[in-house]
């Protein structure tokens, strides 16, 4: 009996301490990438704003909600970009799409978003900088042709990237 006592004393040591070298050694987990779409407008149906605009004129988009968003909500290494889609039966304008900070009265640089006649569905721009209070955001449009309608975008939305560490 003094041997088995023995032996499984041994066995439950060796568990043990295999157990305290490995999680002593473990690597942290590796980051995980994380994304926010906020919503801006989605799932628009064809119709609405149309006529006659000055080419390259920006104009915002009246039916457009605003995007009230604080970049310091998220952690400091997020990154911000914006984001639209169109429908596939769109005509063939060169259409671009921007963010417009309504609380600064200011374009949002490096947010617009162009698509030509070769018909892209989903564009998204570069990281764009945000800033670091509440503002309000609406979408603006502008046509290169002489005359559009601009019923082509179905979505819109800011995307919020960031990288983080699981427990």
């Amino acid at each position: 009996m003094i041997i088995v006592v023995v032996v499984v004393a041994g066995l439950a040591g060796a568990w043990l301490f295999g157990q305290l070298s490995e999680n002593a050694g473990a690597a942290p987990p590796p980051p995980q990438a994380r994304e926010d779409q906020i919503t801006i407008f989605a799932d628009r149906q064809a119709g609405g704003e149309g006529g006659s605009f000055p080419p390259d004129s920006y104009f915002s988009v009246v039916w457009s909600p605003l995007l009230a968003l604080d970049p310091g909500d998220y952690p400091p290494n997020t990154s911000f970009r914006f984001e639209t889609t169109f429908g596939v039966s769109a005509p063939y304008y060169d259409i671009c799409l921007r963010l417009f900070d309504e609380t600064a009265s200011i374009t949002v640089p490096n947010s617009e978003v162009c698509r030509g006649p070769a018909h892209e569905l989903r564009l998204r721009s570069g990281a764009i900088q945000l800033v670091v209070a509440e503002h309000e955001y609406r979408v603006q449009a502008r046509c290169v042709a002489v005359s559009c309608t601009f019923d082509q975008w179905t979505a819109a939305r800011a995307i919020a990237e960031w990288t983080e560490r699981s427990r």
